[in-house]
């Protein structure tokens, strides 16, 4: 035991936890142990977790690191700091520790030079010389997250070449994990990853500290328990609760009852034991007048003789001091502090005048300093709640001069954050801080600021931002009326369906519906329809989702509500052109337009409502651009390019004014690129596309880039270049992986095609399969569909009818399931055509019949494509008898079903083709 005479700047000394650090080395020395180890609370009772020594753990444990494994870097995160609740930012911490240390050896800089780029972009949008949607963040977040992986990747190269037998580079040491146990996802860089996010890095470890055991219920953490060392850490035991008192001076045998009766009355919790010292070792209480208080008036009698920190006699400035520490509560530092003796309602205060009492405080067993911040430090949170509990509690039970604390934070981060306009994440700390103080002096004053900046993170995809602030508003819960809290509840589902949680989303949303006040639900009602009408767009279950629209779109034109009208029937007409129903999509998009011109031009003539303008020119041009497509799948080529170059007229001025996307611009683009190839002209679809190509370049919109890539692709397919169309869908997929799956599937599926096409079906085979699996995994139906119709088609001609009818059946029963009616047609078309070549004549028309039949319902241009198809298969026939069956059997198809009358040109297929046969 040291003997040396301690002061109050010396160190706690660590004491026991023998069995933990030989776990730890022993973890540190196994190739094959889990990259998790995790020290919890083995108390149960949530009063008695906390303060057991967790970080002084973590503290010895990196001490060890350094000096006995010199060769394995250190990176430490605290999420009890705002800063630290960032995926990117933990990231830029471990890949700078990393490039400090091998960038000699290490020259990737793929990481660096994106990060550098998307700073400059935050820099360009906080400032208002950028627009804040051009490029999806959530795009550009998947865009650096690849970019840090290549790079850890050949990181891992050269460990594993220069140093064969190092398992681990680095330990990223996780402490305070209970902050974000529920939501781990906020410190998770790429969205394809868990927490702890690897960034697929072999030599990385992780040191975790928290307060609870791991839900293994937990997505994040399902069937991951191989992946995780947990051990529970017990507080002291009486005889190190004896050999820490006697550190600091304070006789008590180990074995005497003194030692067992302190280690009872303070449940053995080193953060009580460490405030035992501080006030004994000041002389402000003896020892044997706190082993003679009451057990369960122990903890109220310790943290009270705070007051007495100054002198035994009477309240002092380190009194306050830690009473506004407590308050202040995320973090304190001398400037705020100054600020709080200049407040001449906190008079209070004035006594602590001395700047040495204030650097003294991270000396007190209790105060913990930042772990990148020298300046900065807070009080252990269980200090802080045991302070709030029983001083400031009896202090001011009406909350009033805490109150007045919170006002004075509240002006002091306003005052100063205008100094870091540039720095995005000290601007978000800011926020999250003065959101507390503000919920603190009036919780609906705080629960508008909360709406204000969520809903900007939201829209932004600044999830773990906008997490953060949740967190923040829900300690005030209790402090909200029944109608409020609903508000939040909704709330957190959007942020649900942001990080793609979207059948925990779907349950806030049905428990809303079932729960909430009446009143509330019929203010509610129409945004909660919108919302699951988004919910089932994303999962391209088209039917429900037009289902909920339609309620909300009753509900809003029942309160004029023009503006969401116009939102509803643009989504309407877009589900409806993907459901095959395309003059539906038309008619739904000129509504929308039309309302959108309308309300814009009642605008202009409001001043002080023009700031509303910009959204609704980029609305508008949304609605053409979507109506464009329409009308080319309607065969209508004239009125898509008017409505996209219209679509892209606006857009190109939102951008001269900086209010709106290039990206935007880029896509108007490709939309236009995608028009002029369905038409045939080729030179022009090859134009445009490469002008979105340019502004996507420009932009790194990876996904942008795909989609131009994957039109390319099908240019050169129209040339007859097969191979020059294959390395276009290669670059694309290449873009588009982790960043797109709708582009990585709609690659792969064209590399499928462009293989058949070349008759290399046993390569197409593995590619169409890669697409079903995709599709199936993220829930793109729609897709899958298309990918197993190609899979079916290649399957025959391996000559595998039993796999081929089974993905043929599959394909079928989806889109029937999901109502894919021009997805139908051409199942009836391919089943068709797989009978026509097993010289199946009567199944192969009767499956044609039904294919222009369900276009002739749902595609006026794909029906008249459908009849030339029909003539010439007809022709082909060489049997005359087989072909005057094939002919008998269609006119009594459609007699049958009663489309004689408006659908004439069917038979008069038939009989042109009979006079030619017959």
């Amino acid at each position: 035991m040291t003997t040396n005479a301690p002061n109050d700047f010396t160190e706690d000394p660590f004491i026991g936890r023998d069995y933990e650090i030989t776990l730890y080395r022993e973890w540190l020395h196994d190739p094959n142990a889990p990259h998790i180890l995790y020290f919890y609370d083995a108390a149960t009772d949530p009063e008695k977790k906390g303060g057991i020594g967790k970080t002084r753990l973590l503290q010895r444990c990196i001490e060890i690191t350094k000096t006995e494994y010199a060769e394995i870097l250190i990176a430490r995160i605290d999420f009890f700091r705002i800063a630290d609740r960032n995926g990117r930012k933990i990231a830029e911490r471990v890949y700078n520790q990393l490039k400090d240390t091998y960038g000699d050896h290490w020259s990737a800089n793929r990481f660096d030079t994106a990060l550098k780029e998307e700073i400059h972009r935050e820099q360009q949008q906080l400032i208002g010389e950028h627009d804040r949607q051009n490029a999806n963040p959530a795009e550009r977040k998947k865009v650096l997250a690849q970019a840090l992986q290549d790079d850890l990747q050949e990181l891992d190269a050269y460990l594993d070449q220069k140093y064969p037998t190092r398992h681990c580079a680095l330990v990223l040491v996780l402490d305070t994990f209970e902050v974000i146990q529920d939501n781990p996802s906020v410190a998770i860089f790429s969205p394809t990853q868990t927490f702890p996010d690897t960034y697929n890095f072999r030599h990385i470890r992780f040191l975790m500290a928290g307060r609870n055991v791991i839900n293994w219920e937990q997505p994040n953490w399902q069937k991951r328990e191989h992946e995780v060392q947990e051990v529970a850490l017990s507080s002291f035991s009486p005889s190190e609760t004896a050999d820490y008192m006697s550190f600091w001076q304070i006789p008590l045998a180990p074995d005497s009852l003194r030692a067992v009766a302190l280690r009872e009355l303070t449940d053995g919790r080193p953060i009580l034991l460490a405030l035992v010292k501080d006030l004994v070792g000041r002389n402000l209480v003896t020892l044997d007048k706190l082993l003679s208080v009451p057990r369960d008036k122990f903890e109220e009698y310790l943290v009270s003789r705070l007051s007495n920190l100054d002198s035994p006699d009477r309240d002092g400035p380190t009194k306050w001091t830690l009473l506004f520490m407590a308050h202040a509560y995320h973090r304190f530092n001398a400037s705020l502090l100054q600020w709080m003796l200049h407040s001449a309602n906190l008079a209070v205060l004035v006594g602590i005048k001395d700047r040495m009492r204030l650097e003294a405080l991270p000396q007190l067993s209790f105060v913990r300093r930042a772990t990148d911040e020298n300046d900065e430090f807070t009080l252990h949170d269980d200090m802080r709640s045991l302070i709030v509990k029983y001083c400031w509690y009896h202090i001011d039970p009406e909350k009033d001069l805490r109150r007045e604390v919170s006002r004075c934070v509240i002006k002091y981060y306003e005052e100063r954050a205008p100094e870091y306009e540039h720095d995005e994440l000290t601007h978000q700390t800011y926020i999250v801080q003065i959101l507390y103080h503000k919920a603190f002096v009036n919780a609906s004053d705080g629960l508008q600021y909360f709406l204000q900046h969520f809903r900007q993170a939201v829209s932004l995809w600044q999830n773990a931002y906008a997490r953060t602030l949740l967190q923040e508003i829900q300690k005030f819960t209790e402090d909200l009326s029944a109608y409020q809290r609903a508000d939040l509840v909704m709330e957190e589902a959007r942020l649900l369906l942001k990080e793609e949680k979207r059948e925990t989303a779907l349950a806030y949303y049905t428990q809303l519906l079932a729960e909430a006040e009446k009143d509330w639900i019929e203010d509610h009602q129409a945004e909660i329809f919108c919302d699951l009408g988004e919910y089932h767009l994303a999962m391209a279950q088209f039917q429900q989702a037009t289902e909920q629209f339609n309620k909300a779109l009753v509900l809003e034109r029942g309160r004029n509500n023009r503006k969401k009208v116009a939102d509803i029937q643009n989504a309407c007409g877009y589900i409806a052109r993907h459901l095959g129903d395309y003059q539906q999509a038309v008619t739904k998009c000129q509504e929308s337009i039309a309302l959108y011109k309308e309300l814009y031009a009642e605008l202009s003539k409001q001043t002080e409502r023009r700031q509303e303008l910009p959204e609704l020119q980029r609305e508008l041009a949304d609605t053409h651009t979507n109506l464009s497509v329409a009308y080319r799948l309607l065969g209508e080529i004239n009125k898509a390019l008017l409505h996209c170059q219209r679509g892209l007229q606006l857009r190109e001025e939102l951008t001269r004014n900086h209010e709106g996307s290039e990206t935007a611009v880029g896509i108007s683009h490709s939309t236009l690129g995608y028009i002029y190839l369905y038409d045939g002209k080729l030179a022009e679809a090859e134009k445009h596309l490469h002008s979105a190509l340019t502004i996507f370049t420009r932009a790194s919109n990876k996904g942008g880039l795909a989609t131009c890539h994957n039109g390319l692709g099908l240019i050169q397919i129209r040339r007859g270049k097969l191979e020059e169309a294959l390395k276009h869908f290669l670059i694309a997929f290449e873009n588009a992986s982790h960043i797109s799956e709708e582009a990585q599937i709609t690659s792969l599926s064209r590399q499928g095609h462009a293989l058949a096409l070349l008759g290399k079906y046993e390569d197409a085979r593995g590619l169409f399969e890669d697409a079903v699996a995709l599709a199936s995994n993220v829930g793109s139906s729609y897709q899958e569909v298309q990918a197993r119709m190609g899979l079916t088609r290649v399957l025959a001609q391996l000559g595998r009818r039993e796999q081929s009818g089974q993905q043929l059946m599959q394909a079928i029963t989806m889109a029937e399931q999901h109502g894919y009616n021009r997805l139908l047609g051409r199942l009836e078309k391919l089943q068709g055509e797989l009978s026509y070549q097993e010289k199946n004549y009567p199944d192969a028309f009767l499956h044609y019949a039904k294919f222009c039949h369900i276009m002739a319902k749902y595609h006026p241009i794909e029906y008249r494509d459908a009849l030339h198809f029909l003539s010439d298969e007809l022709l082909k026939v060489e049997d005359a008898s087989e072909a005057a069956q094939a002919l008998q059997n269609l006119r009594a198809y459609w007699q049958a079903q009663q489309l004689a009358k408006d659908y004439s040109e069917f038979l008069q297929v038939c009989d042109d083709a009979s006079e030619v046969i017959l």
